[in-house]
């Protein structure tokens, strides 16, 4: 290789769009470009045939950079996030370990919001944007641990399933703006009266449901009542009532038993919810 190819090669790296460092065998710096020179803020002059035992710790990327770190700022150099490429070359003469570095801000910038993003995305997917409640699926995260929690150590599990039976007819009555106020009325009035442990959501439209831990058939049918007696006597009907209506409420509950997952466990109370709904609609029937 003649002295043109060299100066040809060292003209590359020197116009390289990425950072270039060469270390020699006894790991002191030989060579740097100019873009290396703009990431450390000072020049290459004070810096080559320097050892990492002579330069202060802020140099130490220089000789042992991990794949990807983050350069803090300091007065004569901004941020920034870089990606580094080690090569080891094993010449006739000598050994030299050269680092690439490539300025990945924009990318970890763009990871970054990509990120965040994606946590709005996940809380807003686990929110009913109504009342603020879990929804249908965040329930579900919320119950398959306390399902294997039962399963393995035989905790009592119960679920209630609350419906506000004629919530269609009412927004079809009063609008829907009154209907989604009543829905959060008795949404926050459910939510006053739960204890600590116990967890509330919208699954539906008018519906509802109460995850109780430790909590066996008896106490959730119990509490079930308790709950829907404090709703017909609280003022969350208002707007109903200045028209002459009533607000439907039908529960069902279900405790977990072996072989119950978190569907078949919401599903059970379903099942006893429309069991009651068909058996108050008879009743009203008869009257």
């Amino acid at each position: 290789m003649g002295k043109d190819d060299i100066s040809l090669i060292k003209h590359a790296l020197e116009d390289a769009p990425f950072g270039v460092v060469i270390l020699d065998y006894q790991s002191k710096l030989t060579w740097l470009n100019d873009v290396i020179e703009n990431y450390v803020g000072v020049s290459s002059d004070e810096l080559i045939g320097r050892s990492r035992m002579t330069l202060p710790p802020e140099f130490e990327w220089l000789f042992n950079p991990e794949k990807r770190f983050f350069l803090p700022a300091t007065p004569n150099r901004r941020p920034r996030w870089l990606k580094a490429i080690n090569r080891t070359l094993h010449l006739p003469q000598a050994t030299a370990c050269v680092h690439y570095y490539m300025d990945i801000s924009a990318e970890q910038q763009i990871r970054q919001e990509r990120d965040e993003l994606n946590g709005a995305l996940e809380e807003v997917s686990l929110r009913d944007p109504l009342t603020g409640l879990p929804n249908r699926r965040a329930l579900l995260h919320l119950l398959e641990p306390l399902v294997a929690r039962s399963r393995r150590y035989h905790n009592a599990l119960s679920v209630v399933r609350i419906n506000v039976g004629n919530i269609t007819v009412l927004a079809q009555k009063l609008g829907p703006a009154a209907a989604d106020q009543i829905i959060t009325a008795i949404s926050q009035s459910l939510r006053d009266q739960t204890r600590w442990a116990d967890h509330i959501g919208r699954i539906g439209y008018g519906e509802l449901l109460m995850v109780l831990p430790e909590t066996d058939e008896t106490a959730a049918r119990s509490l079930a009542k308790k709950l829907i007696k404090h709703i017909d006597e609280t003022e969350t009907h208002a707007a109903v009532d200045q028209h002459r209506n009533k607000v439907e409420l039908h529960v069902g509950s279900a405790t977990w038993v072996s072989g119950d997952d978190a569907k078949r466990l919401i599903r059970k109370a379903e099942h006893e919810l429309l069991a009651h709904t068909v058996a108050d609609l008879s009743s009203t029937g008869s009257a």
